[in-house]
């Protein structure tokens, strides 16, 4: 674990986003919009609802086929594996599908809460289960097969058909952080260049600690990041993607975070960033910025925690990388503390 308090040379701060931009975007629907207190979501939607079919190139009705499919973009934004949500879930939510254009020509998108409210208790039944699979010993001796990309795979049909899924979830997460240690192990190089002059000593995760760590971060990302106004954006722009797959509605927020990917500089400390595995990835400093003045951020490391001057770290696991950068900027001198994983660390488990 390296702990830097770097200070802020300068106030503006951008970052890239959670991926590359896409500039062959076709259209964005931006909303200048009050403060999330007042956001007026009800006239977002109806604005969105009025508008796409005059504005965007396809000139497409707003109607039931656009609903149906903005109802699978939006279930695959929440659960893009399938595997949380039950097939009964998703035969429960398709009964609203030709109902959806209607509702938010109306204005009404309460059934976007709907539908977070149970992939959040979905959420929280897995990971209880997954601490309780973490809590026993996994049969390494046994050879399974796990289809670790599902995105177009069926959802569990029952608990059973669920809970095995997950146990080969789990096992295949515990198996790959396995590896990754064991191959780390010897390499003295990499032990070498991981030792920091003046750093704490690190707490290395075992492989059980840090998947029950990347659950348990999973976990609050959900209950604190799809807030009112991010979970308006998500299902807007399942909406916008049914007309075309670059098309999104831009919540206020939403506008800053493009604004911010289009940057793509982080100021502030002065690296440029990136997501990566719930991280914010630093993939190269800025010359002359404070962070490369400083010597000791270096490309590839990964911000996991922030903290500013004395106050206790705050983990920014699974944060937007635009909510990331907002805890980094201050006023001018102000000091951060930076918790990052080494970029020569292959094991990943140094927290």
């Amino acid at each position: 674990m390296r702990k830097y308090p770097l200070y802020l040379l300068l106030l503006a701060a951008a970052l890239a986003g959670c991926g590359k931009p896409d500039t062959s975007a076709s259209a964005a629907v931006v909303t200048n919009a009050p403060p999330q207190d007042s956001l007026p979501s009800g006239r977002i939607a109806e604005r969105v609802a009025d508008r796409l079919p005059h504005v965007h190139l396809n000139r497409d009705a707003f109607n039931d086929t656009i609903a149906t499919n903005a109802l699978s973009l939006f279930i695959d934004s929440l659960d893009y594996d399938h595997s949380f949500f039950l097939a009964s879930d998703i035969a429960e939510f398709q009964l609203q599908a030709t109902n959806l254009d209607d509702m938010v020509k109306s204005g009404k998108t309460d059934f976007a809460q709907l539908v977070l409210d149970r992939f959040k208790e979905r959420v929280t039944n897995r990971v209880a289960y997954v601490n309780q699979l973490l809590n026993n010993s996994f049969d390494l001796d046994t050879q399974e097969t796990y289809r670790w990309k599902r995105d177009t795979a069926p959802w569990p049909t029952d608990e059973a058909e669920w809970n095995d899924l997950w146990h080969k979830k789990v096992k295949n997460d515990y198996v790959a952080r396995l590896a990754a240690v064991q191959s780390g192990v010897d390499d003295e190089a990499q032990k070498t260049t991981n030792a920091v002059t003046g750093a704490k000593a690190a707490k290395v995760l075992t492989p059980v600690d840090s998947v029950r760590e990347r659950y348990k971060q999973y976990q609050l990302m959900i209950e604190s990041n799809l807030d009112s106004e991010a979970l308006l954006q998500r299902y807007l722009s399942a909406f916008t993607r049914s007309y075309d797959p670059h098309s999104d509605y831009l919540s206020p927020r939403g506008v800053e975070d493009f604004d911010i990917n289009m940057s793509l500089s982080l100021v502030g400390i002065g690296a440029t960033l990136r997501s990566e595995d719930g991280a914010a990835k630093i993939e190269k400093l800025i010359a002359g910025g404070p962070a490369e003045q400083d010597g000791r951020l270096q490309p590839g490391d990964k911000i996991i925690a922030v903290a500013q001057g004395a106050a206790e770290p705050v983990s920014i696991l699974y944060w937007p990388l635009s909510k990331a950068v907002r805890i980094i900027r201050g006023e001018k001198g102000t000091k951060v503390v930076l918790t990052v994983i080494p970029a020569d660390d292959a094991t990943g488990t140094r927290t």
